[in-house]
């Protein structure tokens, strides 16, 4: 709000999407793929944005280019969602997992679902779990430790 930012344009398919690498970045290395490859509906509630600084003309909403969507990352139902991340982890052996959840800006849902969707795995886990939202959509960064 108070520091001037930049972000990269880029074009993919004649259509321009924000990749903001350094978004979101901390000490704690959770990471955020929300901004990568994103339409003006996803950097609400992050930047104001104008259009006299835009080089190029900025889609309005995140399309199948999007990280989430490109992916198949991106659920309408938490259940589902927690079910991806546990396949994710327990069948491929993923330990980051990243995914987004429209409409929904809630982040004590998912710590709800995901125990009791981890548990039927039968495995030992523990993980950390980062929560962003643009007020609309929540995205989800899930660390798991060991197991």
């Amino acid at each position: 709000d108070t520091a001037p930012h930049m972000a990269n344009i880029i074009t993919i398919d004649g259509q321009s999407y924000i990749v903001d690498l350094t978004y979101n970045d901390s000490c704690d290395d959770a990471v955020s793929y929300r901004l990568f490859n994103a339409g003006l509906d996803m950097i609400a509630m992050s930047y104001t944005w104008s259009e006299d600084t835009e080089s190029r003309s900025i889609a309005q909403s995140s399309d199948e280019n999007s990280y989430y969507i490109r992916n198949e990352a991106a659920f309408c139902d938490i259940n589902e969602l927690a079910e991806y991340i546990a396949e994710k982890w327990s069948e491929n052996g993923e330990t980051e997992i990243y995914v987004m959840l429209y409409n929904e800006s809630d982040s004590g849902k998912l710590n709800d679902v995901l125990p009791k969707v981890l548990e039927k795995q039968q495995k030992s886990y523990s993980y950390n779990l980062w929560h962003d939202s643009n007020g609309i959509d929540s995205f989800y960064t899930i660390v798991f430790n060991g197991g």
